[in-house]
């Protein structure tokens, strides 16, 4: 029996932008461009937005006094690495018209003076950065397009502090910061009004896992001593759970946020960065983008704020086999995140790593050498969804919004009159199902199907598969308003169906995501194929204290102890 596609679709969230298919430059790992480059990746992964120098490389290479530099010192061993220099890499992205994120250092911007609670204070070395603010968006460096201005990474990992230092370190930045772009905007004549200021949101991790301190007290008593102690964090006894536990993700929200205790800090600030390292789970991909809804969107003086995933992938994890949980697996794991994303309106994002070893790289190696599996469906979705929105097939459901067969789902998007499909297969064998398309469309101008697998012998979920992408002819597959899917196990079918001429109950659906998004999807001249008659979350289990997902960034202050050598070897 056919699975048909519902009529009574309905959207959820928001159309996909192609600022959610940026990627991470790790500014050490290899060249910007020539043979094995980060410009062979990109093109190769269909990448758009760029985040620069990295993640956790950043707080111990990245010198603001010099970020033109060809060789970067660490700040505590003094190991030297090469680094692509500023200019070079905003060369290239003005060139080939990649919008930029730039990753500013913050580890080293606190005194050794401490407040009544201990936390130390910012000690910016303010002339330093408004140097480098005014000379990047002024275009000494190049004239890339600056999407955004990120103050530090992972700052309870490697920007080594705790919530309530970074939440003044990070207000006072993005005061200064946005004064100086202010200055040139004025000075220069430069439009600086769509550079954005971001900074983290607040994490129970590492140097700032403020839990730790409070083993053995009971809920009540917690809350009342972090109310005591930090009086402008608005912590009350509704931070605490209905299992009685206390809420650990509002309490470190509240006291990052806490940080911004002006309006003229609350205004410089434009949005919120989130690393999504998912495991598998509904939990694991939504957990802090809910928490930033509801601890920073939700909270006056703060609703204007964008949403950016600075970092995002399959969490590469000893807890996964690299044989058997990422390949084709990975790949479908990476459609939920994104499909995550359009549902919380996340405005950017940028997924780790495109070049790196580890298990859930896009292309491995120290230079760029071959896409992934999941390289390749990241190409794949970067270049069809842009425009598109999310479909709901079971509105009304409780969790997700997929259709469903044995051992099949069917994702859905459309938008700019086309409607795109991803059909999964989740079972252990080979399967073939019809699926009936006649709910939703009458007709369209051109149909593209995709098919993605491994090679022949080689195991679905293993990390270093070979990938195996097929084109197959529409013409073969379609007919009555029935498309023939055989699939094997979790291979993964892309259709792309162009100019639909969509049912009386769809077509209203494709108008109104048109209306919000735009026409923003490329057009694309294709032949006419002969139709035949047609509330209370709780956090995601962690196997580690940090999300960054690579050998700069997992190991916290022990970074600074390694060898480069052993940091690039992931």
């Amino acid at each position: 029996m056919p699975l048909a596609l519902p009529a009574d679709v309905t959207v959820t969230g928001v159309p996909a932008g192609a600022a959610l298919f940026g990627g991470n430059i790790l500014a050490p790992r290899t060249a910007m461009t020539g043979e094995g480059s980060y410009a062979e990746a990109i093109a190769a992964l269909n990448v758009t937005g760029l985040r620069y120098p990295g993640g956790s490389l950043t707080e111990y290479y990245f010198d603001l006094a010099e970020p033109d530099a060809a060789t970067a010192s660490h700040a505590e061993t003094g190991a030297e690495t090469a680094f692509i220099p500023l200019s070079e890499f905003m060369a290239y992205a003005g060139q080939a018209g990649h919008a930029v994120t730039l990753v500013l250092p913050t580890r080293d911007q606190l005194s050794g003076a401490v407040d009544a609670t201990g936390n130390r204070l910012p000690q910016i070395d303010e002339e330093v950065l408004r140097d480098f603010v005014h000379d990047l968006a002024s275009g000494t460096y190049g004239e890339a397009e600056i999407a955004a201005l990120e103050i530090g990474n992972e700052y309870w990992g490697s920007g080594e502090m705790t919530a309530v230092e970074y939440g003044r370190l990070a207000a006072r930045m993005a005061e200064i910061i946005a004064d100086e772009l202010a200055l040139v905007a004025e000075v220069m004549g430069t439009d600086t009004s769509e550079i954005r200021v971001l900074a983290q949101m607040g994490q129970n991790y590492g140097v700032s896992r403020i839990s730790d301190g409070y083993a053995g007290w009971e809920a009540e008593e917690i809350i009342a001593d972090l109310a005591q102690t930090y009086p402008g964090a608005g912590l009350t006894g509704a931070n605490i759970r209905g299992n009685g536990e206390v809420n650990w993700s509002e309490v470190t929200n509240a006291l990052v946020r806490m940080g911004f205790e002006t309006e003229a800090q609350q205004e410089a600030l434009d949005g919120v960065i989130a690393h999504v390292y998912a495991r598998g789970t509904e939990d694991s991909r939504s957990y802090d983008l809910d928490t930033i809804h509801d601890t920073w969107l939700a909270q006056e003086g703060f609703e204007h704020l964008e949403v950016h995933v600075t970092e995002w992938n399959l969490k590469s994890s000893d807890n996964l086999d690299a044989e058997s949980d990422y390949g084709l697996l990975q790949a479908q794991e990476m459609l939920e995140i994104v499909e995550e994303f359009l549902e919380a309106g996340v405005d950017q994002a940028h997924v780790w790593p495109l070049i790196q070893n580890t298990a859930n790289a896009l292309s491995t190696g120290v230079s760029f050498e071959a896409i992934t599996v999941p390289g390749e469906m990241f190409a794949m979705m970067a270049a069809a969804l842009p425009g598109k929105a999310l479909l709901d097939f079971t509105p009304g459901g409780a969790s997700g919004t997929e259709a469903q067969d044995a051992g099949l789902d069917v994702h859905g998007f459309a938008g700019a009159g086309d409607l795109v499909l991803y059909v999964t297969s989740h079972a252990g064998e080979v399967g073939v199902t019809d699926l009936d398309l006649s709910g939703l469309l009458t007709g369209f101008a051109g149909m593209e199907i995709t098919l993605l697998g491994v090679a022949e012998g080689e195991l679905p979920g293993d990390a270093g598969a070979t990938p195996r992408l097929e084109t197959r002819d529409p013409g073969e597959l379609y007919g009555d308003g029935l498309l023939e899917v055989a699939l094997a196990p979790h291979e993964i079918l892309q259709v792309v169906i162009r100019d639909v001429a969509p049912t009386e109950a769809f077509a209203p659906i494709l108008a109104g995501i048109d209306a919000e998004a735009g026409d923003t999807a490329p057009e694309a001249v294709l032949p006419l194929i002969d139709l035949a008659e047609s509330e209370d979350a709780e956090p995601p289990a962690a196997d580690d204290d940090t999300q960054e997902d690579s050998g700069w960034g997992n190991l916290g202050f022990l970074l600074a102890l390694l060898p480069l050598a052993g940091l690039l070897a992931g």
